[in-house]
C-alpha cells in the first residue's frame, strides 16, 4: 500500500495551496495522512520535520520519497509514481 504523510500547519499558505491537489489524489484512492506539526510536535520531531509542508511517501512501511515545499498536482503525481515504480522489497 502506498501512502503519503503530509506535515503542515494550519496557517501555512503553501500548505493551504496544496489542499486541492491533495484532495484530488485522495479522491483517486491515495491514502493521505495529515499531521499538524503544531498539534502533534512529537510526531513531527520523530519524522525529522524542519519545514512545512513536508511530504513523506511510503510503500508499505518503507520510505521511498521525501520532499519539503509546496508541489503542484502534476508534481505530486510524479512524486507518487516513484513509489509505484519501486520493486517490492526495495527501499
Amino acid at each position: 500500500m502506498i501512502h503519503l504523510k503530509v506535515f503542515s500547519i494550519s496557517w501555512c499558505k503553501p500548505c493551504k495551496a496544496m489542499e486541492p491537489a491533495l484532495q484530488e489524489l485522495a479522491d483517486r484512492g491515495l491514502t493521505i495522512v495529515k499531521v499538524d506539526v503544531e498539534k502533534q510536535k512529537a510526531i513531527a520531531e520523530m519524522h525529522g520535520v524542519r519545514g512545512v509542508p513536508t511530504l513523506k511517501l511510503y510503500r508499505e512501511e518503507n520510505l521511498v520519497g521525501r520532499h519539503t515545499g509546496a508541489m503542484t498536482l502534476a508534481q505530486l503525481e510524479a512524486f507518487t509514481k516513484k513509489a509505484e515504480a519501486q520493486l517490492p522489497g526495495l527501499t
